[in-house]
Order: C-alpha cells, then structure tokens, then sequence
C-alpha cells in the first residue's frame, strides 16, 4: 500500500458591492401610500485564512483512495446593509429595511473522500460546513464519475 499525503495552507479575499437603484411609485388614487427610496450600495469584503489536507491511498493496482479536508477561518466586514424607505405623500411615514448580515467570524470546514477505479468509474462524496455564533450552513455532495 502506497501512501501520499499533502497540506496547503491558504489565504483568500473576496469583495463584492451590491447596488440598488433608487424608485419610485405613483400613487394613482390620493391614497398616501406610495413609495420611494434613494439609491444605495453596499459592500462585502471576506477574507479567509486556513489549510487543505489530503492523503492517497493506494489500495491495490486497481483502486486510490483520496481524503481531503479543509479548516478555516472566515471574516466578514460588511458596510451598513440597510435602506431607508418613505411614503412620499405622509410625512415623517419612513421606515428602515435591514438587509441579511453574515456573521463576522465563522469557522469553514469540509471532509471528503474520492475512490477512483481502473476501469473510470470514482465516487465522490463531500461535506461542507460554515459555522459562527448564530448560524450554521451544512452542505453535502455525492457524486458518480466516469471517464473513458
């Protein structure tokens, strides 16, 4: 049996804006309820910093065994994600919308496995997770491959 391992450390950023364009309704019937907002953009930035492992096995002449997995730490600096919104024919009838805010720090993790055969057929199947203080985010993979 035949064995390889190999760790990666890493870093990663990641930036994004968002942008909503300003609107406005026409209230048709007197009634005071149309509604209005300015323009706004918001931003994203997201900084990840960890390491990827894997290891081979190779079983016998016919089949490898890759583990793979990854742990991290993922960062968040999110700009005010909030609109403010107003009926434009009562006044002082504004209010805020709140936008999904990310959770600042969460810890990044995924494990997986792939077992290739000689004849081109591998399985796959992988698990990823996102965890922070007040949400968590699970997601999972199976696949079948083959190659000729």
């Amino acid at each position: 049996m035949i064995i390889a391992a190999g760790i990666t450390p890493y870093a990663a950023i990641q930036a994004q804006s968002f942008h909503t364009p300003g609107y406005s309704e026409t209230d048709l019937t007197a009634g005071g309820f149309a509604l209005g907002y300015a323009a706004r953009t918001a931003s994203d930035t997201r900084s990840e910093l960890g390491a990827r492992f894997d290891r081979l096995l190779l079983l016998n002449p016919d089949a490898a065994l890759t583990m793979r997995a990854r742990v991290a730490w993922a960062h968040d600096w999110v700009s005010d994600p909030t609109l403010a919104a107003l009926f434009q024919t009562l006044p002082g009838a504004s209010f805020v919308v709140n936008g999904a805010t990310p959770a600042k720090n969460s810890a990044l993790t995924s494990a997986g496995a792939e077992l290739r055969l000689a004849n081109g057929v591998a399985l796959i199947g992988k698990f990823d997770g996102e965890f922070a203080a007040h949400s968590s985010t699970y997601a999972g993979t199976g696949t079948v491959r083959y190659t000729w």
